[in-house]
C-alpha cells in the first residue's frame, strides 16, 4: 500500500518499553489494521507508531498526516458500517474497521480513541495494561 506513496513509516518505542498483557495475535491485529487504515486515507507524509508508559498502562498511538476527521465523522467512527465521506467516495471499505478494532480493545480493558482534524491527520491511541 505504501508503493508509489511519498509515505514515511516510522516506529518510536522504546526498548526499554514494559511487557503488556494483552494476546499477542490480536494485538498484533490491532496494530496492523491501525497501521492498514493509516496508509488507506495517507497519500503522502507520515505514519507513526510510537508508545508511552502512563499510571499502569502503555499507550500504543498510530498516527498519520492523512485526511483527518472532522468532528461529526469523528463522533460515529466507531460505530459499524460508518465512513467519513473521504472513505465512501473512494471506495475504501465498508466502515467496519475501526468499530472491529474497538472491540478487540475493549476485550484487552482498554479503550481506543481517536483525535483528528480534518486535512492534517488522525492518532488512534488505546492503553494496555502492564503485565505485573
Amino acid at each position: 500500500m505504501v508503493e508509489g506513496k511519498p509515505i514515511l513509516l516510522q516506529m518510536d518505542i522504546s526498548e526499554t518499553m514494559p511487557l503488556v498483557m494483552a494476546d499477542e495475535k490480536r494485538l498484533v491485529q490491532i496494530l496492523y489494521n491501525l497501521v492498514h487504515n493509516a496508509l488507506k486515507y495517507t497519500e503522502k507524509g507520515i505514519i507513526s507508531v510510537s508508545a508511552e508508559t502512563k499510571d499502569a498502562h502503555v499507550i500504543i498511538h498510530v498516527s498519520d498526516t492523512g485526511v483527518g476527521m472532522d468532528d461529526e465523522t469523528q463522533s460515529r467512527a466507531f460505530l459499524p458500517y460508518e465512513q467519513g465521506a473521504y472513505g465512501i467516495s473512494a471506495g475504501r471499505g465498508i466502515g467496519l474497521g475501526l468499530s472491529i478494532y474497538r472491540h478487540l480493545v475493549d476485550l484487552h480493558g482498554g479503550t481506543l480513541t481517536v483525535h483528528s482534524e480534518l486535512g492534517k491527520g488522525s492518532i488512534l491511541a488505546s492503553p494496555i495494561r502492564i503485565n505485573d
